[in-house]
């Protein structure tokens, strides 16, 4: 607010200078009968307070005239000068303070979600993780941060195929990686620079064409979206199977809470370790169900049996509502307590 002000002063000075410079210019051809030029040279040497001898005032008239030009004209064009100065330095000092602020902020964050690229598909990704209130930052090449504080996103301005950008960000305690911008190269460079720098983080690319979606692969990328055959994909779907696609929509969005679908991670101290599914997962109203189990060398299980053992590194799928999800993350807890 305050540097809006800044600019609004620094205008209002310019249009005075510019009415002191046709005041005396007018004033001289009238009061001293010169011509335009001679009358323009006359205002600019007063300003300039250089007041060379052969275009001095003659007439008494004009001399009252110069004295008060150069009382008004000359504070008006120093103090115009100095206002422009301060803004400039304050406008400098200002985005520097805040960008060691943000980057400051941001080296408190775990576990978040990195999104690179903030275009029509970046700013779609950022809503949906929004809406599960995991901590995120924004970077893109361009300066987004008034789009992104008015939707209360931490944004960073950066090359995000910089290692200088990226740590910024804190990638090394980033749990995820998106990245959502449209050029594959760019896309390819900034994969090969997160790798390197988190080598266990997961990372979501997007590729315009199969051979960049197995560049990215190669380099490391454990998820790539193509939204062209994605966006057919889906189409297809909800035209020759509407019913399903809005079964399966209603169950992946979060924002509604009548069934959901979860991804838990079975870590080494997690409690479900070596237990059977229906341990946890006993089919009763108030447990989620098991919809698959993936294990760390990619065997998966649909619908597994209740006598399946659960082990370490394993992925479960999950669907149940809210309440059963959060009942059962307090269950695994409890464990977790009981075992310390």
């Amino acid at each position: 607010m305050q540097h809006h002000r800044q600019i609004d002063r620094v205008k209002t000075l310019l249009i005075m200078v510019t009415v002191f410079i046709i005041y005396g210019t007018i004033g001289y051809m009238l009061l001293e009968n010169l011509t335009f030029t001679d009358s323009l040279l006359r205002v600019a040497l007063t300003f300039s307070t250089l007041g060379y001898g052969e275009v001095t005032s003659q007439t008494f008239i004009g001399k009252w005239f110069t004295i008060i030009l150069i009382a008004g004209g000359v504070s008006v064009i120093v103090y115009s000068v100095s206002a422009f100065a301060r803004l400039v330095i304050e406008g400098e000092i200002s985005g520097t303070w805040k960008k060691k602020m943000i980057e400051k902020h941001l080296k408190n964050f775990k576990e978040h979600i990195i999104i690179c690229g903030f275009g029509r598909l970046g700013k779609q990704v950022a809503e949906e993780v929004a809406t599960e209130g995991i901590p995120m930052v924004v970077i893109d090449k361009e300066d987004r941060s008034l789009d992104c504080h008015k939707l209360g996103y931490e944004f960073l301005h950066g090359d995000v195929t910089l290692d200088e950008t990226l740590t910024k960000a804190n990638i090394e305690q980033a749990k995820t990686l998106i990245i959502a911008i449209g050029n594959d190269s760019e896309s390819l460079a900034c994969a090969v620079t997160a790798r390197a720098l988190n080598p266990s983080l997961f990372i979501v690319a997007r590729a315009s064409t199969k051979h960049a979606s197995e560049r990215l692969t190669r380099v490391g990328v454990n998820k790539i979206a193509m939204p062209v055959y994605i966006g057919g994909y889906h189409m297809a779907s909800m035209a020759l199977r509407p019913s399903v696609v809005d079964f399966i929509d209603l169950v992946i969005d979060s924002k509604h809470e009548e069934l959901q679908i979860e991804e838990l991670q079975i870590d080494r101290s997690s409690p479900l370790v070596g237990h059977a599914v229906h341990d946890f997962f006993s089919g009763s109203i108030d447990a989620p169900s098991v919809l698959a189990i993936q294990h760390k060398d990619g065997t998966k299980f649909i619908r597994p049996a209740g006598t399946k053992f659960i082990q370490e590194g394993d992925r479960l799928i999950l669907m149940g509502t809210v309440k059963q999800l959060d009942d059962l993350m307090q269950k695994i807890n409890s464990f977790k307590k009981e075992k310390e």
